[in-house]
């Protein structure tokens, strides 16, 4: 953490800070928004069934039994502002405003833990996976940046991260052009690919995303994870649909 202050330090006297939602000036790069974008932002307080939206008190409670994952979510994605820092991440390289989200999220998982019960420096964090045409169009992956800050505003070490072990074996079409759930689940369908297996066995695991929508993405992605033996699966996302 000291590190990565430092850094920010140097950063901040190069680089003007600004909000990573608005262009609004700020204190500091190290958490770039501003303080209207940020009480813009409601903060979530419980879990989620992935399936219908329903409010879940713990992860003993599903509604939806059938789901191989239990949702949580930082904060509501119709916003703005939650749009506008999505937007920046994935399409503006404004990798900064994933110290945002990372942070939102780390405190989002502190919040929640009577609720999961995950002790994160014992998980496996995986961020969800993109192709390498993606990744080579946009340079990095979203959700690996957002991964980074949320262990590091946790405290976790990136060891915790593994972003190697699940690989996006076919490119796919965006998700935001398939006009229907089904649509979304046949683009998806069988294009992540485990590398080894063994290292979720009998883990429980956080997978991390910057939005979850239809959940597609993570349905197909935990169950490749349950299959390897994957315990419980928590899919922590910046903000939710």
């Amino acid at each position: 953490m000291r590190v990565h202050r430092i850094f920010s330090i140097i950063v901040d006297a190069l680089f003007s800070p600004q909000c990573a939602s608005c262009d609004a000036p700020v204190k500091t790069n190290f958490f770039p928004i501003c303080d209207n974008c940020t009480a813009s932002l409601l903060p979530y307080t419980s879990l989620f069934c992935p399936h219908c939206g329903n409010r879940l008190p713990s992860f003993l409670s599903m509604c939806h039994k059938e789901c191989a994952y239990i949702l949580g979510a930082g904060t509501e994605f119709n916003t703005p502002v939650a749009q506008s820092l999505v937007h920046a991440l994935k399409y503006k390289n404004r990798k900064y405003a994933a110290t945002v989200m990372g942070k939102f999220i780390a405190e989002y998982f502190s919040r929640t833990f009577p609720m999961h019960r995950l002790n994160a420096a014992t998980c496996i964090i995986v961020p969800v996976p993109t192709s390498r045409k993606h990744l080579r169009t946009r340079g990095y992956n979203q959700a690996v940046c957002i991964a980074r800050e949320f262990a590091l505003f946790s405290g976790i070490s990136e060891a915790a991260i593994q972003n190697n072990i699940v690989i996006k074996a076919r490119t796919t079409k965006s998700q935001t052009e398939c006009v229907s759930v089904r649509e979304r689940k046949e683009n998806i369908k069988g294009s992540f690919a485990m590398k080894n297996g063994t290292i979720v066995r009998d883990k429980d695991i956080i997978l991390i995303d910057d939005v979850h929508t239809t959940g597609a993405t993570m349905r197909e992605l935990s169950l490749l994870l349950k299959q390897n033996g994957a315990r419980k699966i928590l899919a922590l996302v910046f903000a939710k649909t």
